[in-house]
């Protein structure tokens, strides 16, 4: 299995990842994970039985991690069945060479489109799904889309329906709680008696397009002014300016509601 990272860096690819390595070795197949060392250092460790090979960050494109050794670690490994994460064009490439060379099946998850979240990264997005996608797509046995949806809206699984199979994530009863009152946790989190809406994700420039700043301005086309909105933001981020942003439009939108409120 090759990803960009691996546990504990926080992402949802990450997350999916190392549940699929985990469920795989409980079946009783031997699973190795190759990625980017960050935040361990580069070496193998042991995770719940899992073979986990972190490399070295050669460089970073878009806060992307490119592994300059991954190729020959893939040559090195003698696999059955190897799988990628999309969007990662770059392990998704090394990937499909090494599946062509060694005549090693393949299988691509696609967690979504590349996005094109700047002007220059869309020129790229756009080089990239025209002229070079096509060229290593092609090798994947099989495209695995995480909900049927998604499946039938990405501008790029629609031209490869015949590869793609719809698996949907499934969720950790022993992690999220569908037994527990959420009333009850809504007291001790004081929040007892309002609407939650609960975002979680990235908050760097590349994760934009998750669209938490439609999320928010949202909130001002509201017909419920009156009704306490509660807005928590679980995520990271490494860009602070865009934090800072969100961060005054929350309040400024807040303001907004609480003056809309005493008129009425």
């Amino acid at each position: 299995m090759v990803n960009s990272f691996f546990p504990p860096w926080r992402g949802g690819a990450e997350t999916y990842t190392y549940n699929l390595a985990k469920q795989l070795v409980k079946r009783g197949h031997d699973v190795e994970v190759l990625c980017a060392a960050p935040p361990r250092q580069p070496g193998s460790y042991n995770v719940e039985d899992i073979k986990l090979n972190t490399l070295p960050v050669t460089t970073w494109i878009y806060e992307t991690s490119i592994v300059g050794r991954l190729p020959w670690n893939l040559l090195a490994t003698d696999a059955d069945l190897i799988h990628a994460g999309f969007p990662s064009p770059y392990n998704s490439f090394v990937v499909s060479a090494f599946s062509m060379l060694k005549g090693t099946s393949s299988v691509l998850t696609w967690h979504n489109d590349l996005p094109p979240v700047t002007s220059a990264t869309r020129l790229l997005v756009k080089t990239h799904d025209r002229l070079v996608l096509p060229i290593y797509i092609r090798t994947f046995k099989r495209i695995v889309s995480t909900s049927k949806k998604y499946a039938e809206s990405s501008q790029i699984l629609r031209k490869y329906e015949e590869k793609v199979r719809v698996v949907p994530n499934g969720v950790d009863c022993e992690t999220f709680r569908p037994d527990l009152d959420p009333n009850t946790i809504g007291q001790t989190q004081n929040l007892a008696g309002k609407k939650i809406i609960l975002f979680v994700g990235a908050l760097s420039k590349w994760h934009s397009y998750k669209g938490l700043d439609v999320l928010i301005n949202a909130f001002a086309l509201t017909s419920r002014p009156a009704v306490a909105f509660l807005n928590r933001l679980f995520g990271w981020t490494l860009n602070q300016r865009k934090y800072s942003e969100l961060k005054q439009a929350i309040e400024s939108l807040k303001n907004r509601l609480e003056e809309q409120l005493i008129r009425e």
